[in-house]
């Protein structure tokens, strides 16, 4: 076989292993989400009071289904504490803001930091509801603070929100 005849089909055996790659990425990325947002904190410090906010519009979603919505977190090896309080105003029950308040681990009992992620930085999937109607008339909004007493709270380097299509 002539060397242009192996070149080429190295060219086109190595296009197809990636372009197979590529569309593997992304179909497996997509897990329904409807909306997907983060905020990035300043220098990962976290000042009390200081609202992390996202409105959703209301247009995305349908009536006919059930969807989950997740806290999502990046905190980085600074964070100093094995717990983390958050306080959550959201508008996703009633029209009418109710405030929760959830305590989460970040780091378990043998000192592990929690979540998914390479190196020093770790992202963690909280479940705030694993299954709600959401109505398309109404714009939902969520506020997110920390409450823990260190001002700033390091080590959190990105907040954000994820609601997902239950299946």
């Amino acid at each position: 076989m002539s060397e242009k005849i192996k070149t080429k089909k190295v060219k086109i055996s190595t296009l197809y292993f990636f372009t197979t790659l590529l569309v593997i990425t992304f179909l497996s990325c997509n897990r329904g989400e409807i909306f997907y947002r983060f905020q990035h904190i300043p220098n990962g410090n976290w000042r009390t009071g200081d609202a992390i906010v996202f409105s959703m519009d209301s247009l995305d979603f349908r009536t006919d289904r059930r969807y989950q919505v997740f806290i999502e977190l990046s905190a980085n090896n600074t964070f100093s504490y094995r717990d983390l309080q958050l306080f959550i105003e959201h508008n996703f029950v009633d029209p009418f803001f109710c405030r929760d308040t959830i305590q989460l681990a970040l780091i378990d009992e043998f000192g592990r930091r929690l979540g998914s992620g390479v190196g020093g930085l770790r992202q963690l999937s909280i479940p705030l509801f694993t299954t709600i109607a959401l109505d398309t008339a109404q714009v939902y909004e969520i506020r997110i603070e920390h409450g823990m007493g260190s001002n700033p709270l390091r080590g959190i380097e990105r907040v954000g929100v994820m609601v997902v299509e239950q299946n």
